[in-house]
C-alpha cells in the first residue's frame, strides 16, 4: 500500500469528552442540593444554638448604669462674695503679685475639690448610713457583716467621666437602678455641703492667720510706744532723784520759754534731751506731777498711716461672717434618673452571634454527613 493510499488518522472526538463532567468538580447546584437534603439537620443545629444563646443571655443578671452630671459654678471667684480689698487680705495680694498669681480665683480649685469630695469613701459611708441604703441595696437583708462588702462594691462602681465641654459625669454600675439613682443624688447633695463646709473652714483659717499677722504688726507699734514711754519714765526718775538729793523742790524758771527757745534738742532715739537738765528746770514737785500723769495715761498707738491702715484691715476681716454666705462649688446639671434599660447583657448581640455560629456549624455538619455517605457508597460498590 502506497503512502497515498494510507488512511488519514481520525480527528479526536471532542464531543465525547465534553459531554462528561469530572467527578472532582463541585457544582453549585450540587451544593444547594446537599443543603436542601440536609435542611432538617441544619434547622435542628441552628435551633439548638439559638436556644442555647437565649438561655446564656438570660443567665446574666441585668446591669444598669445610673449617671449624674455636674458643671463648674458660674460664680468662679471670691470677688462675688467679698469686696476686692477683703479678697486681697484673704489671699495676700502682694505675695500673689510677686508670684504672678491672680488672687480670688478659686472656681477650678473648688470644683476639683467637689469632685474629690464626692469620691471620698468617708462621705460615701456617711450617705450610705444616713440614707439607710444597706437594706435598699440588699433588698431588706439587715446583715451588718455585708456592710463593708456593699460599701466596697459601691466605691468600685462609682467612676468620674468627662463629658462634652465643661460637663463632668459621675456614673454608677449595678443591678438596682432606682436605688443607685437615689444614692447618686444624695451623694451629690452631701458633697456640695461638705465642700462648702471645707471652704468655710479654710477661709476661717486664712482670716485667723491674717488677723494674727496684722495684730502682730500692730503690737509692734504698741511695743515701740511702750518702750518710748518707759524711756521717758526712766529719764524723769533719774532727774527726780537728782532733784531730791540737791533739794530742788521748785524752780522759778519758765520751762515753756526754754522749750520755745530751742533749749531742748532731739537725740537719735527721739527722746528729748534738754540743754538744761530737767531737775534744774522743773524741780522735785513738777517732776513728781509729770510722772504721775504719765503713768496714769494708757499706752496708745502712735497716730500714723501705717497704724490706721492696720486697724482698718483688722476691722474689715473681723466683721466677716461666713455663716451668712452661701457658696456654690458646682451645679448639678442633670440629676440621676433610674435607667429603664440595662446595658449588660447585650441579648440581641448574644443571640445574633449564636445564630451565626450555629449556621456555620450546621452547614459544616451537613457537608460532613454528605461526605460520609458518599464514602460509604463507594466502599459498598467496591466490595460488590
Amino acid at each position: 500500500m502506497t503512502e497515498q493510499q494510507r488512511p488519514l488518522p481520525s480527528p479526536p472526538d471532542h464531543t465525547r469528552h465534553s459531554s462528561t463532567v469530572p467527578e472532582d468538580e463541585v457544582n453549585l447546584l450540587d451544593v444547594l442540593a446537599v443543603l436542601v437534603r440536609k435542611k432538617n439537620l441544619i434547622l435542628v443545629v441552628l435551633s439548638i444554638f439559638i436556644l442555647g444563646s437565649i438561655l446564656y443571655a438570660q443567665s446574666f443578671t441585668p446591669k444598669f448604669r445610673a449617671t449624674i452630671g455636674f458643671l463648674p459654678s458660674d460664680k468662679p471667684d471670691l470677688f462675688f462674695y467679698f469686696p476686692d480689698n477683703v479678697v486681697s487680705l484673704l489671699h495676700g495680694l502682694d505675695e500673689n503679685k510677686a508670684q504672678g498669681k491672680e488672687p480670688g480665683k478659686y472656681g477650678p480649685w473648688l470644683f476639683q475639690n467637689f469632685l474629690i469630695t464626692i469620691q471620698s469613701s468617708q462621705l460615701q459611708e456617711k450617705v450610705f448610713n444616713e440614707g439607710k441604703f444597706l437594706e435598699k441595696f440588699l433588698g431588706g437583708n439587715q446583715d451588718a457583716d455585708k456592710r463593708k462588702v456593699v460599701l466596697g462594691e459601691i466605691s468600685n462602681a462609682l467612676q468620674i467621666k468627662p463629658g462634652n465641654g465643661q460637663f463632668t459625669y459621675l456614673e454608677m454600675v449595678g443591678t438596682k437602678p432606682k436605688v443607685m439613682a437615689d444614692f447618686l443624688n444624695a451623694l451629690a447633695e452631701s458633697a456640695l455641703v461638705e465642700t462648702v463646709n471645707n471652704l468655710k473652714v479654710s477661709l476661717q483659717q486664712i482670716i485667723k492667720s491674717q488677723l494674727s499677722k496684722l495684730s502682730a504688726n500692730l503690737e509692734t507699734y504698741l511695743a515701740e510706744a511702750k518702750l518710748e514711754r518707759e524711756q521717758k519714765i526712766r529719764h524723769l526718775l533719774n532727774n527726780l532723784e537728782i532733784a531730791k538729793k540737791l533739794g530742788v523742790v521748785k524752780n522759778n524758771f519758765n520751762s515753756s520759754s526754754i522749750i520755745s527757745s530751742s533749749a531742748f534738742v532731739l537725740r537719735k532715739d527721739e527722746v528729748l534731751e534738754e540743754a538744761l537738765p530737767l531737775w534744774y528746770v522743773y524741780g522735785q514737785y513738777a517732776l513728781e506731777q509729770e510722772l504721775a500723769m504719765l503713768r496714769r495715761e494708757p499706752i496708745s498707738y502712735p497716730k500714723n498711716k501705717e497704724v490706721a491702715s492696720l486697724k482698718l484691715k483688722i476691722a474689715e476681716l473681723s466683721k466677716i461672717d461666713l455663716s451668712n454666705l452661701t457658696f456654690e462649688p458646682a451645679i448639678i446639671s442633670q440629676t440621676s434618673i433610674p435607667p429603664d434599660q440595662p446595658f449588660e447583657p447585650e441579648k440581641i448581640k448574644i443571640v445574633t452571634t449564636g445564630a451565626v455560629l450555629g449556621l456555620f456549624v450546621a452547614i459544616f455538619l451537613a457537608f460532613l454527613s454528605h461526605f460520609v455517605k458518599l464514602v460509604r457508597v463507594r466502599q459498598s460498590s467496591d466490595s460488590a
